[in-house]
């Protein structure tokens, strides 16, 4: 199971870096074009905001997964030779993020699904929301899938975080 979620994460960063690398080429194009050529592209800047969205909610489960995502390091140090209350800290973390992360997927659902029904999309691109939307709540879906892994099955096994 730690090998299939790896390789999906692999993926998300790849599609990450390709997100990335293309708003940073749009975004250059555009600033040449704007003082050089004195014309801008409104649909190279609604897609690159789109694309910065996206980016950080597809790393969202990479940072979970290698377990950089809300660490708090004054504790992790104030705790380093306790494994005990690294493992509690460690649980409250989990149980708090999936707790948010359901929250936000419960709303989420009725947001794409009120924009898939009314058809929604962007401004300038025509982007749908409803697909947009539906990027994120996978991210935040596989948030909690790596938790109750970690937590469910890493446990069983005997292999624990801390």
């Amino acid at each position: 199971m730690r090998k299939i979620l790896d390789g999906g994460l692999k993926v998300l960063v790849a599609i990450s870096v390709v997100f990335l690398a293309a708003s940073v080429a749009l975004s250059t194009l555009n600033a040449i074009s704007r003082s050089f050529f004195l014309t801008s592209f409104p649909w190279i800047e609604e897609l690159c905001c789109y694309l910065a969205g996206l980016v950080m909610f597809l790393m969202m489960p990479y940072l979970e997964f290698t377990d950089d995502q809300l660490s708090i390091s004054f504790l992790d140090e104030k705790f380093k030779n306790n494994q005990t209350a690294r493992k509690i800290l460690f649980y409250i973390r989990g149980f708090f993020t999936v707790l948010f992360n359901g929250i936000l997927i419960r709303a989420g659902f009725r947001v794409v699904e009120r924009n898939l029904n009314l058809g929604s999309a962007s401004p300038v691109m025509k982007i749908p929301y409803g697909g947009l939307y539906t990027v994120v709540l996978a991210a935040l879906v596989l948030v909690i899938v790596y938790w109750a892994f970690h937590i469910f099955i890493n446990e069983w096994r005997g292999k624990p975080h801390v």
